[in-house]
């Protein structure tokens, strides 16, 4: 069972998004809430994929994301903050802004695991109709 690694600092998304990895099949290897508890927990968990906020409380999950890439785990953010796709430090990662489409979050999570589903296949947003239950807010 693929292990995750589920770094968000506000609680109710958190527990959501664990109920929707345990769904999905995959183990919660961790979660953490702060970027040093996020790179300690890495270390001590060694997850095979990772769901990422990268604004928490104590700061941006740069370090995090440097650890991510060094460790080759794949990962996917998901935030409610802005982000700038120019900026070099998001070039080549999936973004996911909340509130979260959980079967777009489920297709990239398969396709980081090496699955065959593709998080970019235009037929997904019209496969499958938003849901309340299916968006996390953040």
């Amino acid at each position: 069972m693929p292990r995750v690694l589920l770094v968000e600092d506000e609680v109710l998304i958190s527990m959501m998004l664990e109920d929707k990895m345990r769904e999905l099949g995959l183990c919660v290897a961790g979660v953490a809430a702060t970027v040093a508890g996020a790179i300690g927990m890495l270390r001590d968990t060694d997850p095979d994929v990772a769901v990422v906020e990268f604004k928490l409380a104590d700061g941006e999950c740069d370090d995090l994301l440097a650890e991510l890439r060094l460790r080759r785990v794949p990962f996917v953010v998901v935030t409610a903050a802005r982000i700038d796709r120019a900026d070099a430090r998001f070039a080549n990662i999936d973004v996911l802004e909340k509130p979260v489409d959980m079967a777009h979050l489920a297709v990239i999570l398969d396709q980081l695991q090496g699955g065959t589903a593709h998080a970019s296949d235009p037929g997904l947003a019209a496969s499958r109709p938003r849901a309340a239950h299916d968006l996390v807010e953040g």
